[in-house]
């Protein structure tokens, strides 16, 4: 019976019948990725294996990087249920709002107008919180501290001159 989605699982099975049972041993693995591992539990559902025969066989093929007991029991139970794809479920959270444009531009005109106002001031006159607040200023508007000031990360050649004659090159 052909398995789809199976072309990159490159298993050796060797049977192993004691009581009656069958199990399966998976031996030749190539198997590194989440994705693969989840391939090899889609596999052991089609052949009938339980979640703890299959928890089993990821151990030994694995180790220690073998995805975790309650993963590998949740994908398995996913897989019974009559699910296909391996891929990762979407997450619908709430999606943020005070990382969103509107505030990245009040951030920035703020900060313009006024280099020494503080992260908490700023989080306080936009309504956000200090790290959503903080999280704007160094990665989307790229500025970091310099001597308690907020400036932008490319300096022209005339701030990287010194301001008074006499500290040239002495920082």
């Amino acid at each position: 019976m052909p398995f789809p989605n199976c072309r990159y699982l490159r298993l050796c099975i060797s049977y192993v019948v004691l009581s009656e049972v069958q199990f399966f041993r998976l031996a030749d693995f190539r198997l590194n990725d989440l994705k693969e591992q989840r391939l090899a539990v889609k596999f052991c559902v089609k052949l009938g294996k339980s979640a703890t025969e299959t928890f089993a066989m990821l151990n030994m093929a694995y180790g220690d990087v073998a995805m975790k007991r309650t993963a590998c029991f949740k994908w398995h139970e996913r897989f019974k249920d009559g699910r296909q794809s391996i891929e990762d479920d979407e997450c619908h959270g709430r999606p943020s709002t005070s990382t969103d444009d509107p505030h990245v531009d009040k951030i920035n005109t703020l900060v313009r107008a006024n280099r020494r106002l503080t992260v908490r001031e700023l989080a306080e006159e936009c309504g956000i919180l200090v790290g959503s607040c903080y999280e704007l200023l160094t990665e989307k508007l790229k500025m970091h501290r310099i001597a308690a000031n907020f400036v932008p990360r490319l300096m022209t050649d005339k701030q990287k001159s010194p301001s008074r004659p006499g500290l040239s090159g002495t920082v």
